[in-house]
């Protein structure tokens, strides 16, 4: 009984790999759009990378 493998279960990792890095875009995309926003708002980068990054970290990392 040798098991072969068919073109399904070989594209599959590619699949995966292709939804998982365009969802770790998305949310890239939102952490800099936040740091933006908070620095267009005070002129501070130090501070917007700080409030901008804390705020939507929380929301990244509670996502799966």
């Amino acid at each position: 009984m040798s098991a072969s493998f068919g073109p399904d279960v070989s594209f599959l990792p590619i699949i995966l790999l292709a939804i998982i890095f365009g969802l770790s875009s998305d949310y890239e995309v939102f952490v800099v759009s936040r740091v933006k926003e908070h620095f267009t708002k005070n002129g501070d980068a130090r501070q917007a990378i700080i409030i901008g990054a804390g705020q939507s970290a929380r929301v990244c990392l509670l996502r799966p």
